[in-house]
């Protein structure tokens, strides 16, 4: 696990190496800002540290997910920081409601601000910030939230105990299971008078559980 010093000197460092690796193969020429949904981006720290970017962009708050505290954003931008390292233990689920607010609010509250949500590379941490969002706000699964900001970011790759927590996460918003209204003794019961076709027994349920009194044939004479 890399480290890195909290000097300014340090970050400087850090941010323009960033801006160097940005131009290689992996991440393809050009910003690195991608546009999950309208008016929502994830990007790496060398992205977000450009302003020229976020002002092409109409950038009006960031998200940051780092380790150390972000100094390097205009004062005009909405900023929120969620101090948080890579690793597969690190509790990112209880900061998911906070980081959702932060998004739905902040695109909720003006037709034209522009959300971007950064962490080191837009790799793990503030995709799996992003994908929460995609859950809670577009009814998305996990998985789909998951293969929907891929198929936008395609280094998108959360790591093992971030992907655990969204499917975690997903369950919050889960339609709750509803318990059946026939109970078991009754469901083996009709069952039972099916398979011994006696549909029309005193005592059988309808597949809704109401009670079905016996069918009334009519003999003609």
């Amino acid at each position: 696990m890399l480290s890195f010093g909290s000097s300014l000197e340090n970050k400087v460092t850090l941010v323009s190496s960033l801006r160097a690796q940005r131009q290689g193969a992996m991440f393809g020429a050009g910003n690195c800002a991608n546009q999950i949904v309208p008016r929502l981006y994830l990007s790496d720290l060398a992205t977000a540290c450009d302003v020229d970017t976020l002002a092409r962009l109409g950038i009006t708050h960031v998200l940051s997910i780092l380790d150390f505290a972000p100094d390097h954003l205009p004062k005009s931008i909405t900023c929120m920081h969620v101090r948080l390292e890579d690793r597969f233990n690190v509790d990112i689920l209880s900061h998911l409601p906070d980081t959702t607010e932060f998004i739905r609010s902040a695109l909720a509250g003006r037709a034209d601000a522009r959300v971007l949500v950064h962490c080191m590379m837009g790799i793990s941490r503030s995709a799996t910030v992003v994908c929460a969002y995609l859950i809670a706000e577009h009814n998305m699964s996990a998985g789909d939230a998951l293969t929907f900001t891929r198929s936008k970011r395609p280094i998108v790759r959360p790591n093992i105990g971030f992907e655990r927590q969204l499917h975690e996460w997903e369950q919050r918003f889960a339609p709750p299971v509803q318990e059946s209204t026939v109970g078991m003794n009754q469901l083996r019961d009709r069952l039972r008078r099916i398979l011994d076709g006696n549909t029309q027994a005193q005592g059988a349920y309808s597949a809704t559980g109401q009670k079905q009194l016996p069918r009334t044939t009519e003999v003609k004479s």
